[in-house]
Formats: C-alpha cells, sequence, structure tokens
C-alpha cells in the first residue's frame, strides 16, 4: 500500500481534484509468471483493501466499488 497504491491515491487527490470517481478494486489474482515474484504472487489481504479504502475516504476522494 506505502508504495504504490497510497502515492497513486495522493496523485489522484492533487492533480485531478475531489469529483474525480475513484474504483479501489480487490480482484487481483496473480496468473501466468507473477507467482515467480514475491511481491506479487498472492491475492489482495481484506485488510489491505479496507486500508486503501479508508485511505481514499480520508482524500474525501468519491469512492465507487
Amino acid at each position: 500500500l506505502e508504495c504504490c497504491t497510497f502515492p497513486v491515491l495522493d496523485w489522484i487527490s492533487k492533480n485531478l481534484g475531489k469529483k474525480v470517481l475513484v474504483n479501489v478494486m480487490n480482484q487481483y489474482v496473480p496468473y501466468y509468471k507473477a507467482k515467480e515474484y514475491k511481491d506479487i504472487a498472492r491475492r489482495v489481504y481484506p485488510e489491505e483493501y479496507e486500508t486503501a479504502l479508508e485511505k481514499a475516504k480520508k482524500l474525501k476522494l468519491i469512492v465507487v466499488s
């Protein structure tokens, strides 16, 4: 979250404003060679998804899910 999701949400908030719709998704599935790379070899944990939603809401972004 800290490396990728949070910076993207911050950038959207600062550069695109508060009226843009943000779809925070939890459906990532590691296919094909993704399982060979530790950082992307698993699905998103429910806690990570909830934390991403909380961050988007804290930034007052319009979250659709």
